[in-house]
C-alpha cells in the first residue's frame, strides 16, 4: 500500500496504521522532513508493519502531523 501527502519543513510525521477500522492502531514510524514538498510519498513494504500488507485486504492509514 502507498500512501502519498503533504509535508512542510521541520514538521514531524507519524504514521498509524490499522487493518480493521474500530480497531487499535499501531505505530508504523516517524520522521522529520526537511524541506517542503508537495507530495511525500510513503510504502507499506512490512518494513514497519505487521502483518506484513500483502496478507491483508484492507489497510487504513492516518498521519499524524507535530510542530517544532
Amino acid at each position: 500500500f502507498t500512501v502519498t501527502f503533504p509535508v512542510l519543513a521541520g514538521r514531524s510525521y507519524r504514521v498509524w496504521y490499522v487493518d480493521e477500522l474500530g480497531g487499535t492502531w499501531k505505530d508504523a514510524g516517524a520522521f522529520t522532513d526537511n524541506e517542503d514538498s508537495p507530495a511525500y510519498t510513503w510504502t507499506d513494504d512490512g518494513t514497519f508493519t505487521d502483518p506484513n500488507p500483502d496478507q491483508v485486504q484492507n489497510r487504513f492509514y492516518y498521519i499524524e502531523i507535530t510542530r517544532p
